[in-house]
């Protein structure tokens, strides 16, 4: 098996590589994060589902998290609207409008899709002030991390924290509308006081992943 670094960035307080295995005619990417694997091109099933348990009609979606684009995508094939997609590492998303994978150079072109450098704790907190990002959302993706006990990147734990949910309710005419779905991915299942309170002060109708 063949092993490539296809890219690499610490900028933004953090370590990131884009990756390329072949194995035979299999070409499989892979995102490593602060030396940890993220997640590849070979194994997508999660990020899918997470955006299937959005409802087959997601509307005008916010993503939190880039990755290799595959929730992006997904939702994108179910039919949305628009797709808000904001990610914390300025370098994933050059390596997007670059193309240099397949699936991320499709997503940074399509029309529907907006990319935004950013944080999603502070976005979820606070008032939107990325250029172009308003809102209103039917549908919210936390794809972020792996989840909220699993974390890679440790200033990610404010994205589980109850205070970005609360933001949600706070500002929720901005963000989405009365139907609104919140949907987070994670690689196991997160503790249930978590699970709880995304329900109870986001409002907001969470469908079951686990």
């Amino acid at each position: 098996m063949d092993v490539v670094t296809v890219a690499r960035s610490q900028q933004d307080g953090f370590d990131i590589a884009l990756r390329r295995r072949t194995d035979g005619q299999r070409v499989i990417d892979e995102l490593i994060v602060n030396g940890a694997f993220a997640m590849d091109s070979e194994q997508t099933f999660s990020e899918q589902l997470l955006a299937e348990v959005l409802g087959p009609t997601p509307g005008a979606a916010l993503v939190a998290g880039l990755g290799l684009g595959y929730t992006t995508s997904r939702l994108l094939e179910l039919g949305a609207t628009t797709v808000d997609v904001v990610e914390i590492s300025s370098a994933l998303i050059g390596w997007a409008y670059e193309g240099l994978t397949e699936v991320l150079g499709q997503i940074a072109h399509d029309p529907r899709v907006r990319l935004h450098r950013g944080d999603i704790a502070d976005v979820l907190c606070a008032p939107p002030t990325l250029p172009g990002f308003f809102g209103p959302w039917d549908a919210i993706a936390l794809d972020v991390d792996n989840g909220p006990d699993f974390l890679i990147v440790a200033q990610n734990e404010r994205v589980y924290h109850p205070a970005p949910v609360a933001g949600w309710r706070s500002g929720r005419k901005a963000r989405t509308d009365s139907s609104g779905l919140t949907s987070p991915s994670s690689a196991r299942k997160p503790p249930s006081g978590w699970s709880r309170c995304v329900v109870a002060t986001a409002s907001l109708t969470m469908p079951s992943m686990w």
